[in-house]
């Protein structure tokens, strides 16, 4: 069995282990929890603050056989990088910057396309700053965005429709235009809600606690197993 995982920052750590800060236990995430329960492949394909638009071009660059995709959607506030190993929020500017410019990669020793790093495509932050600031004030607009979130999430969808694969779709109801119907697969809100419950910064890679990363293995076990009768 083979799981594909596309989307952001919640599902993005994954295939290896990582000390939690409380006890210094290793820990794994959720996904990785789900695939080792169902002995699947996991094809991970999330990155921190994720774009729709990356997922779509995942899912496009995939050349495995799919049994089940697990799609995380994020709000259309999210400016896709294509050549960085990250996506970007740009309406906290302000207050991301610093960490983005220091970002190496969401584990340590793992083996990154350095020239992916946020810092090996902008001279400065300075020259970053500048562009998305450029960007807000000419080229975005809250409807813009929004229309192109829906057109994005049309795409993938009928991508996978298309495929027959498999679908979950992870998603707070905001998060989809009102317009768009998805048809490859249910949504289910309860991964963020789980998320947002048991939120803890600064501990393990996907910013999600001990306990949510439990939570959210088991319900998504039990909603696999319900929704697709797989055992």
């Amino acid at each position: 069995m083979k799981i594909g995982v596309f989307g952001a920052s919640e599902a993005a750590w994954s295939g290896y282990s990582y000390p939690c800060a409380d006890t210094n236990e290793l820990l794994i995430s959720w996904n990785d929890i789900v695939c080792k329960y169902f002995k699947a492949e996991q094809y991970n394909r999330a990155v921190p603050q994720g774009s729709l638009e990356r997922v779509l071009r995942e899912l496009k660059k995939c050349k495995k056989n799919l049994d089940l995709a697990i799609v995380t959607i994020s709000n259309f506030k999210f400016i896709y990088l294509p050549t960085c190993a990250i996506d970007f929020n740009c309406h906290s500017i302000s207050t991301r910057v610093e960490d983005m410019f220091d970002y190496t990669g969401i584990q340590k020793n793992r083996k990154f396309e350095k020239h992916k790093d946020f810092s090996n495509q902008f001279k400065s932050k300075e020259e970053f700053i500048t562009l998305v600031n450029l960007y807000k004030k000419y080229l975005y607009n809250a409807e813009s965005a929004q229309n192109r979130q829906a057109g994005i999430l049309s795409q993938i969808d009928l991508w996978l429709k298309t495929k027959n694969i498999k679908t979950i779709y992870l998603s707070i109801p905001a998060n989809i235009p009102p317009w768009v119907s998805l048809s490859a697969g249910n949504v289910y809100d309860d991964m963020h809600l789980i998320a947002k419950a048991n939120r803890r910064y600064l501990n393990l890679p996907n910013n999600i606690s001990v306990n949510g990363q439990k939570l959210i293995a088991k319900w998504l076990i039990k909603r696999i197993k319900n929704d697709f009768k797989i055992k």
